[in-house]
């Protein structure tokens, strides 16, 4: 087991056999930031390191969209690298436009670093972000996941499905508290009624939708019939949602998540965030497993089912 050492860590990746679909070496122009800031700790992480990629998809109150790209890795390996504390990020170096050009599908395709890439820990006060960065001498590699890939969004779909007859998402709630209390207002009665219960409900309207072939089934084993409370020790204030996003999913996984993590367990895991972090709405991972709502969008149907929407995506 490799472990961390002074300020780098070194990792290691996993190996994989598929086709290659594209290769370029990183430009001098498109490395951001400043590297050596002392509240600011660098992962290094091994020569080719692989993570897999998803569109990150955000909505905003006033009707705008945007879309960024994540790289995530493994339940196993954010705990053997980063002690849980995150495993899904933003990237840094390589642009929006130039991994669309290679076709990657959200999900379905990986990036491998050829050699230097590492995870920057940001925690200057206030502004607390954890990015993979691509180092301008880096050579990157984008490739399509085998369908019998682990990692594989549809293979991951296929063995919590194996359990369950028909297109059953047996769904999580997560309502996240921060460290002053502060949290949305529905308690979990409320939460259960939108989301599950109600006639005009998430469950209700996919049901309708899709002529009873999409089933939202809660968790029931957990919490009060699948709605969980979450005590986070940092607070929500205007711009930190990732940082709240990543300290919610970390207590999560820490508490429900048993031994193999929160996306062996549940189709679906949604997080209500408390307010004051902004204007937007809720955003999800395109093929993915979770989704956040700011405060009391996850009361809301449509927002609901937009987001849920994006882990039914199919190209």
């Amino acid at each position: 087991m490799n472990k961390f050492i002074p300020i780098l860590a070194i990792l290691v990746g996993y190996s994989t056999a598929m086709a290659a679909a594209a290769t370029r070496d990183v430009g001098h122009d498109q490395q951001q930031g400043v590297r050596n800031h002392p509240r600011r700790r660098h992962l290094l992480l091994e020569e080719n390191i692989e993570c897999v990629l998803y569109l990150k998809d955000i909505q905003y109150e006033d009707g705008h969209g945007e879309e960024s790209w994540s790289c995530e890795f493994t339940y196993e390996q954010s705990l053997e690298w980063f002690g849980g504390r995150y495993d899904i990020m933003d990237i840094d170096g390589v642009s929006t436009e130039e991994i669309e050009s290679t076709g990657v599908i959200s999900g379905e395709s990986i990036m491998r670093v050829s050699k230097g890439g590492f995870v920057e820990e940001n925690n200057e006060e206030g502004k607390r972000e954890v990015i993979m960065v691509v180092p301008t001498d880096a050579t990157v590699t984008f490739l399509k996941l085998s369908e019998n890939d682990v990692r594989h969004a549809r293979a991951r779909r296929r063995n919590l499905a194996s359990s369950r007859p028909g297109t059953t998402l047996k769904t999580l709630v997560v309502r996240v508290i921060d460290k002053s209390g502060t949290q949305i207002d529905a308690d979990s009665t409320q939460l259960k009624d939108d989301v599950f219960e109600d006639d005009v409900s998430l469950r209700s309207q996919y049901s309708a939708c899709s002529k009873e072939q999409i089933i939202i089934e809660p968790a029931y084993d957990y919490g009060d019939g699948g709605i969980v409370d979450v005590k986070i020790d940092i607070d929500s204030v205007q711009g930190n949602e990732k940082e709240l996003e990543k300290a919610a999913v970390a207590k999560a996984q820490e508490l429900f998540g048993g031994t193999e993590g929160l996306a062996k367990l549940f189709d679906l895991v949604m997080f209500c965030l408390p307010p004051k972090t902004g204007n937007w709405v809720a955003y999800a991972y395109i093929n993915g497993w979770r989704s956040y709502y700011n405060d009391y969008w996850c009361q809301s149907v449509s927002a609901q089912m937009h987001e849920v929407g994006t882990f039914l995506y199919t190209k």
